[in-house]
């Protein structure tokens, strides 16, 4: 309830695809991003020892956005390490999504893993999981949900033999990917892939954990299902996939 200031406020350009440059609150907590281009953009602060969740906004044409009010939560600390059978894997990112208080987007990538295989990073104390995918070059990425309260340190390990997702993905849509009971934001790891030269191609996200997975489109209200597309990725092939306009749409899946 009380006014912070020297908080970090950071946005997210939802339907371009960009961060946004910072801004910092003054001494009554207030904030202000200029120059933004129209459209949704996703606002977060961090800072005082803590995070808010995310807000989307419309920045309109011609104006500004009506207030904004971003409610800061305490952290804890999440660690843990990545292993392969080759032993302890440096340089994998991670990527978390804490659930169950809200939109929360955290340090998006900027937790690497050390020589050792571990990272640490805080999450808000109110979250009841964590979506967390761990992108290793050279293994399959993986995608796993982890329930609080949280171990010590959690330990995941990654394996060769990845296929690759290939996606039909509409900007204007907000997507997500499932995966082993856990759900990501699309745009929290479309950089680990490339999308087609051609206006509008697909998306290829390579080197993914074989399984189930599916590609989900949330347009209605918050209480409507998700429409999805689902299908199973095996070692070494192909597993195409389509947001949909209506739910239970198909999928194809082949091997090279």
């Amino acid at each position: 309830g009380e006014p912070l200031p020297g908080v970090r406020v950071t946005g997210f350009h939802a339907d371009e695809r960009f961060e946004l440059s910072d801004s910092v609150s003054d001494e009554e907590g207030r904030f202000l991003l200029r120059g933004v281009t129209p459209g949704r953009v996703m606002l977060s602060a961090q800072g005082a020892g803590g995070a808010s969740g995310g807000a989307m906004v419309t920045v309109p044409e011609e104006g500004s956005t009506e207030p904004v009010r971003l409610v800061l939560q305490k952290f804890e600390p999440f660690q843990g390490r990545v292993t392969s059978p080759a032993g302890p894997v440096p340089g994998a990112q991670i990527v978390t999504f804490p659930r169950g208080m809200g939109l929360f987007i955290s340090e998006q990538g900027r937790i690497i893993t050390g020589p050792d295989g571990r990272f640490e990073t805080r999450l808000p104390a109110s979250a009841t999981a964590v979506d967390v995918a761990v992108l290793a070059p050279g293994w399959a990425a993986r995608l796993l949900r982890i329930a609080a309260p949280w171990p010590e340190e959690i330990a995941v390990e990654v394996r060769p033999g990845g296929g690759t997702l290939e996606l039909a993905v509409s900007d204007e849509e907000q997507t997500y990917l499932r995966h082993d009971g856990a759900e990501l934001l699309f745009g929290l790891v479309d950089h680990w892939g490339r999308r087609g030269a051609e206006e509008g191609g697909n998306w290829q996200l390579p080197d993914m954990e074989p399984g189930r997975w599916e590609l989900c489109f949330r347009g209605g209200p918050a209480e409507t299902p998700p429409a999805c597309s689902r299908g199973f990725l095996p070692p070494g092939g192909v597993l195409e996939l389509t947001t949909p306009k209506q739910r239970d749409v198909g999928a194809a899946s082949r091997t090279p």
